[in-house]
């Protein structure tokens, strides 16, 4: 008698169970947007990462970075502001969905300022770096050895068509000049925005 009591009320409690999670269901809001974490960094000095801020838009609007944004379902494309002397991101393709959590990561990368050295000239004469990310290069286009001096780090010797690059730790305005002849250059070192 016990288990046939048991067995007839197995089926009901199921059937209640089902019942209060179809009503709680209905009644407890679900979310209706997702959210899309924007970010933005940079290779600096040393292989490191550094976080960065620059405006990223999605579907007409703007933010600054880094920045989480509501949305409602459906597909968003994120693109990342242009900065001189960095290379921009892709940008990203984002499928938001309702509740969810995304992020849009844009990677900058630097543009070398390169400087081409040639027997009595550089070309340009002068370039411009942001400090502990930017690389200066100089490329040695003549067939003999070249002798620099290049501010903060003196005398640098540079083989026939190879180069020399160094990246700047100071804001500051840097001269280059050759050792045996009359040409010379500056680099200008600002901090990043």
């Amino acid at each position: 008698m016990k288990l046939g009591t048991l067995l007839f009320f197995i089926p009901i409690i199921l059937i209640g169970g089902i019942v209060i999670y179809a009503y709680a269901s209905l009644i407890i809001p679900q979310p209706k947007f997702g959210t899309i974490i924007l970010k933005a960094q940079i290779s600096i000095k040393d292989s490191q990462q550094e976080e960065i801020h620059v405006y990223a838009s999605i579907a007409g609007e703007t933010y600054l970075t880094p920045a989480n944004v509501s949305m409602p379902p459906g597909n968003y494309r994120v693109s990342f502001q242009q900065v001189d002397g960095l290379k921009s991101p892709e940008g990203c393709n984002i499928d938001v969905v309702a509740g969810k959590t995304l992020y849009c990561v844009g990677e900058y990368t630097p543009i070398p300022a390169v400087v081409n050295v040639y027997s009595n000239y550089f070309e340009p004469s002068k370039v411009y770096a942001y400090s502990n990310i930017t690389p200066v290069v100089w490329i040695n286009k003549n067939q003999n050895y070249t002798v620099l001096i290049i501010q903060p780090l003196g005398r640098i010797v540079i083989p026939p068509n190879q180069n020399f690059t160094y990246t700047y730790n100071d804001a500051g305005t840097y001269g280059f000049y050759y050792l045996f002849s009359t040409g010379h250059g500056e680099v200008v070192v600002k901090n990043f925005p």
